[in-house]
Parts: C-alpha cells; sequence; structure tokens
C-alpha cells in the first residue's frame, strides 16, 4: 500500500469504522478507534481471520464474477480505490468491486470469507451469536444491526450506487445477498459520524488531544477555529501556524485543545507530522484535514503564482 493511501485515509471515517464511530462515546471515546482512523499506517493488523480474509478474496471474487456472468446481461467490473465523500468530506469507502449490468445498473460488491465456517458450510453462521446473517424465507440475510450492513450502505451512499452484493464464501460454496441502498437508516449515523469527527477527530488532528494525555499538555488560551476550514468557509486565509489561537469546536462543552500554540514544538503539521519549519503553505480547501505543509514535502520550491493551491489530496478528491 502507497503512502498516498494511508494519507487520504488518515483522520476520515470509512466505510469500515462507522459501526464503531457510531458506537463510542464522544465523551470518552475509544483510543484504540482513534488510532486506528487517524494514523492508519499504525493499524496494519495481521490476526489470522484478516489474512484469511485478505488471501481469499480473490478466489471469492473470481467465483462471484462467474456466476454475475451467468445469470446478467452485459456485465462489467471494474476495481476500486478510496473515494471520498463530496457531501461529507470526512467519509471515505472503498468496495472490494464495482459492477454493472444491462439489467440492474451499477452496484458495488463486497466479500466476506468467514473464518469461523472456513471448514464447514455457510449455514453455520446461524449457530453464531455475533453472526453477521439471519435466515429469511429459507436464505441468509444479512442483518440491519451487524457492522457489514453499516459498511455497506457507507460505500452506496459514497459511490452513489443503487445496490451492493453481499457476498459470502467457502472453499465449497458461495451466497451473493443483494443488500439496496438504505437512505433512511444512514442519515442518523451520518450526522453521528459528523458530530464524531468535530469533537473527537479534529482535536487529536489538531494536537493530538487524546492520544497524547489531556493531563501531560500545559494550560493556555484555546484555538479558536481548529481546522483552517472555519476560517476557509468566512472567507479568511487559515492562520499561519504560529498564529494559531484555538477556541472550541463545533460544540462548547467538548474539551479545548491547551496545546501550547506559541510553541510549534508541541504542534504538527504536514504530512510528515513535523512542527513548524522553514517555508510553510496553507491548503486552500475548506475540508482540508491537515491544511499547513513545509515546501519541501509537497515538491515547492517557490510560491505558487495561482491565487489558490491545493494540496494532493484535496486536488484529487474534490472540485472547487
Amino acid at each position: 500500500m502507497s503512502p498516498q493511501w494511508f494519507e487520504y485515509r488518515a483522520g476520515r471515517v470509512k466505510a469500515s469504522t462507522l459501526y464503531d464511530v457510531c458506537h463510542t462515546s464522544t465523551d470518552t471515546p475509544s483510543l484504540s478507534l482513534i488510532k486506528r482512523i487517524c494514523y492508519p499506517h499504525q493499524d496494519q493488523v495481521n490476526a489470522p481471520q484478516l489474512k484469511y480474509g485478505r488471501q481469499k478474496e480473490a478466489n471469492a471474487l473470481a467465483k462471484y464474477q462467474q456466476l454475475t456472468k451467468e445469470l446478467h446481461h452485459d456485465v462489467e467490473f471494474h476495481q476500486a480505490g478510496l473515494l471520498i465523500s463530496q457531501e461529507y468530506v470526512f467519509l471515505g469507502a472503498t468496495p472490494g468491486l464495482l459492477v454493472k449490468c444491462s439489467c440492474c445498473g451499477e452496484g458495488t460488491v463486497e466479500v466476506k470469507c468467514p473464518w469461523t465456517v472456513r471448514d464447514g458450510q455457510l449455514c453455520d453462521l446461524l449457530r453464531e451469536k455475533s453472526s453477521c446473517v439471519s435466515e429469511c424465507e429459507g436464505s441468509l440475510r444479512l442483518k440491519k444491526s451487524h457492522r457489514y450492513y453499516y459498511q455497506i450502505q457507507v460505500q452506496l451512499f459514497v459511490w452513489k450506487r443503487e445496490y451492493c452484493d453481499f457476498v459470502l464464501w467457502t472453499c465449497t460454496e458461495i451466497h451473493v445477498d443483494r443488500v439496496k441502498a438504505d437512505k433512511e437508516f444512514l442519515l442518523p449515523l451520518l450526522h453521528a459520524a459528523e458530530g464524531f469527527f468535530k469533537t473527537v477527530l479534529l482535536p487529536e488532528l489538531v494536537c493530538r488531544w487524546f492520544t497524547t494525555g489531556k493531563e501531560n499538555q500545559p494550560p493556555v488560551q484555546s484555538l479558536p477555529s481548529t481546522s483552517a476550514a472555519a476560517n476557509v468557509a468566512r472567507g479568511n486565509q487559515p492562520p499561519a501556524p504560529s498564529q494559531l489561537s484555538t477556541s472550541a469546536l463545533a460544540n462548547p462543552a467538548q474539551p479545548k485543545c491547551t496545546a501550547n500554540v506559541a510553541d510549534a514544538s508541541l504542534r504538527q503539521y504536514c504530512v510528515c507530522r513535523g512542527p513548524e519549519k522553514g517555508r510553510m503553505i496553507a491548503c486552500d480547501s475548506p475540508a482540508c484535514a491537515i491544511t499547513w505543509y513545509h515546501f519541501k514535502c509537497v515538491g515547492l520550491k517557490k510560491a505558487p503564482k495561482a491565487s489558490k493551491w491545493f494540496c494532493d489530496s484535496c486536488r484529487a478528491h474534490q472540485s472547487f
């Protein structure tokens, strides 16, 4: 996986983490969840279940493609990368595959290779307390309460698709459950995710509020707008790093960042997460998660002639 892949994911709620975001408290959020979202390069888990799923995914997709071609007309398959939502720029999703046919239109594909039934049958999943499926009219259906349902709904929303083929695979069988877009289900979750982003992820991205330990941060004045987004939205250039003074974020009841912003060594900027140093440039995107970059890190030798400058991430995934 490229450094850019980790960079674009950092600080964003992905489809696979929405369930966890909606099931943690913004007052006492899960520290492991914060680290997983904000520092994805450090979260490379190699549990047997995950390794098995990654190893078998290609086999499952090949079998799915074979079956789909037999049952549908003019079928096309395309690989999918990380896509950032245009409406909620803190949200991203990466389906296992994109599918299109003349009979059903455009959809996504999400594959799961259950470790617990790798040597058994898919129906054995029904015996599991935390099973992702239930039996409905003699068929396995994905539970709305399961994290996979949350994941799929985010994928459909971000990619603007109407259905997802949820694929369960073992070495001996495959099951496909078509899941339709459920906007009524998703809307309150998006609002919850937005609140989590503003009150938990932004303070962490700005000054590592949760992972450095609040008690270790020296008390000073609070920052008037942790993200440059608030300033840019009002038509103002984001403050220079050394001028940041941050006020409460979206919710005044949430903790204020107390890092001493006058001391640049206590703050981190840019994709390198380094201190304020040398010449720096601010991304003009109101949704940029980083805002300030070192000239050297973004390949600049002198200030751009254009009136506005955007980082690679914002330039690639947003329209202005």
